[in-house]
């Protein structure tokens, strides 16, 4: 069952034990957001997005990451976990 959502920089509720000890959602480089749009739209997601400052980086996270991530063309680069619909 997915987590709520989290406010931006914050492990989501009941997913601290499958992290590694010393997980952090904030990096020096970056900042993670852990998203549920179960509610928002007609097809439902659990996704991860990463802001970052360069935005190299944040493709480089992109290309990494595979065809379940994209990007809004700035510094915010998206990486879906699950498709729930």
């Amino acid at each position: 069952m997915a987590s709520p959502d989290a406010s931006v920089g914050v492990v989501p509720a009941g997913r601290a034990p499958y992290l590694p000890d010393g997980w952090n959602m904030t990096k020096e480089s970056y900042v993670m957001n852990y998203d549920n749009w179960a509610t928002v739209g007609p097809v439902d997601f659990i996704a991860v997005t990463v802001e970052v400052a360069d935005t190299d980086f944040g493709s480089y996270v992109v290309d990494m990451l595979g065809p379940n991530a994209w990007t809004n063309g700035s510094f915010k680069f998206t990486w879906v976990i699950e498709w729930l619909q």
